[in-house]
């Protein structure tokens, strides 16, 4: 049996067709456990306990700004903060203690990290028959 362990999901091999087209082979596994015990993936569930219509992630701020726009600024919440600090212009920070019942209950989050975008990109596909697929969303993995 063979373990690969990653610490970061910088350390994640870049599994896309590009990568492969570009000639890397990787003898991968045929299962995967992600264990993930962030703060980000703690406010996600807590956000989520509170009332959180769902949770998007991004890790690219361009993007979360250009998809969240499509909602209703009152059924809306940005939330994200590199280095321990709260990114300008959010609404939250990635502290579970933000996400009260009052704060984020019948809203979407819209939340930039790093991390979780890529590690939930591997861990789900959306089913267009599951309920959460929605095409025209646009943006990162979708929680709810």
């Amino acid at each position: 049996m063979e373990i690969f362990v990653y610490h970061t999901p910088d350390q994640v091999p870049d599994l896309s067709k590009k990568a492969r087209k570009g000639g890397l082979q990787l003898d991968m596994p045929a299962c995967a456990i992600v264990i993930d015990v962030l703060r980000a993936t703690t406010t996600m569930a807590t956000a989520l306990e509170s009332g959180a219509e769902a949770i998007q992630v991004f890790d690219d701020l361009d993007e979360l700004f250009r998809v969240s726009k499509r909602w209703p600024e009152e059924r809306r919440l940005l939330a994200g903060e590199r280095g321990g600090e709260k990114l300008e212009g959010f609404d939250l920070g990635n502290s579970p203690a933000e996400c009260t019942p009052e704060r984020v209950g019948g809203k979407r989050m819209f939340m930039s990290t790093p991390t979780v975008p890529r590690l939930g990109a591997g861990a789900h596909r959306a089913d267009p028959d599951d309920g959460l697929a929605d095409q025209s969303r646009g943006g990162g993995p979708l929680f709810a």
